[in-house]
């Protein structure tokens, strides 16, 4: 998994976590709920950059883990139906953008020492022309 527990308290309320996933009344986060969203929010980031980069990430870097765990507190309130925080919309909202912006490669995921999750390629196509052209390539 890309994020954890730990990584969902940092950017929501525990108490928030416990009413979101506690199933079975006894007061505590349940285990099964919280890897339950965690697992759909990795399968979405890597349904979305599997074609640019090699998933799954044996070290997840810190801008994935940061999308999983937004990502996946979005799962635990669309469980419950209720409707998240505004503040909370927000980052849904600029995490799904950037995740897309990593997937089309205008934003770069690498890190230092990251040794799974290279890009599949870094060529691109980004000059105004060819350099050889027809006519160029005619004399040969």
């Amino acid at each position: 998994m890309y994020c954890d527990y730990d990584d969902l308290k940092a950017r929501l309320a525990e108490e928030s976590l416990i009413a979101l996933s506690d199933d079975d009344g006894d007061g505590e986060a349940d285990d099964g709920v919280i890897d339950a969203a965690i697992a759909d929010a990795d399968a979405e980031i890597d349904a979305r950059l599997a074609p640019r980069y090699a998933v799954l990430f044996e070290t997840a870097p810190a801008i994935v883990r940061s999308l999983s765990a937004v990502l996946a507190i979005e799962r635990l309130y669309l469980r419950r139906r209720e409707t998240s925080p505004e503040d909370l919309r927000d980052a849904i909202s600029a995490a799904r953008n950037l995740l897309g912006r990593l997937a089309d490669g205008t934003a770069d995921i690498r890190e230092p020492n990251l040794r799974a999750g290279r890009p599949v390629s870094d060529s691109t196509t980004r000059g105004a022309g060819r350099t050889f052209g027809t006519q160029e390539l005619a004399a040969f």
